[in-house]
Parts: structure tokens; C-alpha cells; sequence
């Protein structure tokens, strides 16, 4: 994902495994926390305003360097970001002008530093991980605040080792989060956000394998178990396990792992995505990731279709079902990622059959795959460099191309890593990859002041008249008649 679910997290890093069995072991041996018996305790309130520099026509705020968001709740916006003092914190904004109207700390505990994630409500009560003792401890004060006014409303009186970013779950009923438990376990907490009690565990489970939509929180139910063997588990909106099988069963082969990249998106009757391949040495045969779908229900697969769901996350801005098929392998060579002699195409896929509707040789295999300043317009098209060396408009809903204009102006997606104050004797946990961020640029990917007319779901979200969206330089509103 640009939030580096995806290519940039798998190719660029292969430790990912690593560091998750490192902090696992730490938890282990630092704390005993059971899924049971959890208990509240009150709490105080910290607000700290800031000034937004604004216009007629909207403001922004480039202290704002954005990890998570932005989300809207209750005419707020709520984001996850990296104060001066490289310290994660989650912030409310006032839509109208930008100002802050509370920060409150936010811990990272163990979640995995490349994935992006935003935060998470439900009615006026927004989910915050409060460090416990400081930022370098892993563990975390689980807390309910009040999304207009930052109160707290409750806490969880015993420190938690979290798993993974929280999320949505039980139809929208619950908080939830995976921790770590007693032995080797972690298992799956649903909390009920009025008072902060739990309402149902489910043990083995670690981590949420579903895409929350922009400006939304995750609600999936698809999830990897802490088994030895990457196994998937789909949990029901009552918290019961409804399947459970090997990723190699699913996907129809041993080299497929979660550990190495994921893109799966939940909808209501389908899980559809893709995972990883392991690599061999410095070379992963990405050209050997399938796409498939598995009735949510029951874990039938339906269909298996070759190539990688949304590029894996690079084509996250698309709402068009597409998947990227190569014809080779990449290679890590030294920080970066060669595609040297693999070929890509896009195709735009039949969620009933798996068929691929349509195909577009492209060039720019690079950017796509990585999502670096890969072009777009709105949620169906995207600019590519086609088989001829153009530069043309994909319409991922058809598969028909335009030519660009020199003067049209685009939409841009890039990330970022902020360095942040590490958790003490875990590795690469002293930075974090942003959210997505956008800017305006041409068709080739040079970045320019103006914006283009395009307002997309997937790039900011809509509140009080105003555009907002995370950029390189901060958080950004524009006005809107919407």
C-alpha cells in the first residue's frame, strides 16, 4: 500500500518475519497479559491548540506529518501523526480553519511499522493507545475518548502489548485489537466502546489481513492466526470463527505468505486479494502472485486468477477491480528495487469469474509496482506509459485509453518515513511510513502547484465544506460546494 502492505515492504525488507518473532519474544518474557478480567480505571484530559496557516479558500497545517488519516467523525477530523518531538500522536482538527482542538499521545506497541493505518470510531468515542510509562515501552494503556472534546470516557487499568492497528468489527458494534496473551498466544479482544469492557475473545488470531476503504475504518473480519504455518482465519460478525485454512490451501502452493506483502479486500460475500511470495535470496518471483476469492462465508475458494490485486496495494486510489500481471521477477539491489527485463500489464478483473476483462501493456512498471508518483485522475483512471511510450488515460473500468494533455493536471501518490522515538531493543521501530499522500503533478509525475478538479474518495475525505487530505506538506483543505 503505498501504506507499504505491499512490493515496498516486500522486496525492500525482508525481515518483517524477524522483527515481528523479536518483539514476540520481548512480550513473552515482559508481561502476562490475560484476554479476561480487564479492568477500567479514570483518566485526564490533554489539549494542546495550534494554529493552521489558512486562506479564503482553505488552510493547511505542515506540522501535521501524517501517519493514519484522515478520518471525519461527529464534524472532527481525527489523524495519527509525528509531532517535533518525533513522538506519534492522535490529533482532532476543526474542519473550518484547521486548528487543533486536542493531542493526545498515541503508542505504536507492535504494530508493524510499514503499515499505515488510521484511526478507528465508533459514535462519539474514538480508540487511543496510550503509552505506558514512555514512547520506548511496547506496552500500551488501551483508552475511549470523547471525539469532540478529547475527554477520556475510559481505560483499561492493565497495559497491553498490541499486535496490530485497530479496528472496527462485530457489524460496527466493537472496538477491536489483537494482544499478546499468556505463553507463546495472541488472540483477538472486541470491546464494547461506551465502556470500555470486553465482549468477546477469540484466541490465535494476530493480525487483520483486510484493507479498510480511504477515510474509513477497518471492519474485515479476515485475519492471520499465530500458527507457526501462515493460516488465515475469517471471524463472523458475532466474534465466532466461521473457517480457517493454510494460506498455501487458499492460494495453491507453500511460497505464498503474508509475511511477504498483502492486499486483500472484504467485501460482503468475497474476500478478494492477493499475498507474497517468499523470495529467493535477493529475488522474488512476483510473477508467480495469483489474485483469488474465497467466499467469506465458508472459505470456499471461488476463483484464482493470475497477477497481484491492485499491484498489491500501489493502485489503492483505484476503486476498479484490477490486477498486475509480470512476466518476471524483481530483484533488491542494494535500497531499492530493479524490475530490469519483467514486463507488466494491467488488467481489469470479473469479480463472478476471475476472467480478466481487458489488458493494457505498460512501461512504467517501476512506479506502478511501487506506487511511487504513479499519475491518477479519480478512482478509475490512471496514467500509464502504454506498449508505444505514450502517455495515456487508462480507464480501469473499460480498459480504453485518452491522451494526456500537457495541460492537464493530475493527482500523485507518494509515502514517507518519520523517524520517532524507537521502542527500546526492537529493531527498525525508530520510523514509520505515512499514509498516503497526494499532491498535484503532470501525467509524467512532476510535481505542480495546482490541483486538479478532481475531488476522489480515495484521496481525502469530505466534512463541513472542505476537501482534506494528507500531502507531503502537511494537512491540506480545500473548499468545496459539496
Amino acid at each position: 500500500m503505498p501504506n507499504t502492505r505491499g512490493l515496498v515492504r516486500t522486496v525492500r525488507n525482508y525481515s518483517l518475519g524477524h522483527h515481528r518473532d523479536q518483539v514476540r519474544s520481548q512480550a513473552i518474557h515482559r508481561t502476562r497479559v490475560t484476554l479476561v478480567g480487564l479492568t477500567l480505571i479514570g483518566v485526564g484530559i490533554l489539549v494542546a491548540p495550534s494554529v493552521a496557516t489558512s486562506a479564503s479558500a482553505g488552510w493547511r497545517d505542515a506540522s501535521l506529518h501524517v501517519v493514519g488519516g484522515p478520518v471525519v467523525a461527529h464534524k472532527m477530523i481525527l489523524v495519527l501523526n509525528v509531532n517535533a518531538e518525533r513522538q506519534l500522536e492522535l490529533s482532532a482538527i476543526r474542519p473550518s480553519n484547521g486548528t487543533t482542538a486536542w493531542q493526545h499521545p498515541y503508542s505504536q506497541s507492535t504494530i508493524t511499522a510499514g503499515l499505515a493505518f488510521s484511526p478507528v470510531t465508533i459514535g462519539s468515542t474514538v480508540l487511543d493507545l496510550a503509552p505506558d510509562v514512555s514512547e520506548r515501552n511496547f506496552l500500551t494503556y488501551v483508552q475511549g475518548l470523547n471525539v469532540v472534546t478529547g475527554q477520556a470516557e475510559w481505560r483499561i487499568s492493565v497495559p497491553l502489548g498490541v499486535v496490530d492497528a485497530p479496528l472496527v468489527c462485530g457489524a460496527g458494534q466493537y472496538f477491536c485489537f489483537t494482544v499478546f496473551g499468556n505463553g507463546n498466544q495472541t488472540g483477538l479482544v472486541e470491546l464494547n466502546p461506551r465502556t470500555g469492557k470486553p465482549v468477546n475473545e477469540v484466541p490465535g488470531l494476530e493480525r487483520n489481513m483486510g484493507v479498510a476503504p480511504r477515510g474509513a475504518a477497518n471492519s474485515t473480519g479476515l485475519w492471520q492466526s499465530d500458527a507457526s504455518t501462515p493460516t488465515f482465519v475469517q471471524t463472523s460478525t458475532s466474534g465466532r470463527v466461521a473457517w480457517s485454512h493454510q494460506v498455501s490451501y487458499l492460494f495453491g502452493g507453500r511460497q505464498f505468505s503474508p509475511n511477504y506483502g498483502w492486499d486483500i479486500e472484504v467485501t460482503r460475500t468475497l474476500d478478494i486479494g492477493s499475498v507474497g511470495v517468499s523470495p529467493q535470496g535477493t529475488t522474488q518471483n512476483v510473477n508467480e502472485v495469483k489474485t483469488i476469492a474465497v467466499t467469506t462465508s465458508n472459505g470456499a475458494v471461488k476463483w484464482r486468477a493470475p497477477g497481484m490485486y491492485q499491484c498489491m496495494g500501489s493502485l489503492q486510489f483505484l476503486t476498479s477491480n484490477v490486477t498486475c500481471v509480470f512476466s518476471g521477477p524483481a530483484t533488491k539491489v542494494g535500497s531499492t528495487v530493479s524490475f530490469r527485463g519483467t514486463k507488466l500489464a494491467l488488467s481489469g478483473l470479473n469479480l463472478k469469474t476471475g476472467a480478466l476483462n481487458w489488458t493494457e501493456h505498460v512501461m512504467n512498471v517501476k512506479a506502478l509496482s511501487l506506487g511511487d508518483n504513479v499519475s491518477f485522475f479519480d478512482t478509475t483512471h490512471v496514467v500509464v506509459e502504454n506498449a508505444h511510450k505514450k502517455w495515456v488515460v487508462l480507464n480501469t473500468q473499460n480498459g480504453s485509453t485518452t491522451a494526456t494533455a500537457s495541460s492537464q493536471t493530475f493527482w500523485c501518490e507518494t509515502t514517507e518515513k518519520f523517524k520517532i522515538v524507537g521502542l527500546t531493543g526492537i529493531a527498525d521501530s525508530n520510523e514509520r511510513a505515512s499514509t498516503p499522500l497526494f499532491r498535484g503533478c503532470t501525467a509524467q509525475g512532476t510535481p505542480v502547484r495546482s490541483l486538479p478538479a478532481s475531488r476522489p474518495t480515495s484521496v481525502g475525505i469530505l466534512v463541513a465544506h472542505k476537501f482534506v487530505w494528507a500531502s507531503p506538506q502537511g494537512l491540506r483543505a480545500v473548499a468545496t460546494t459539496r
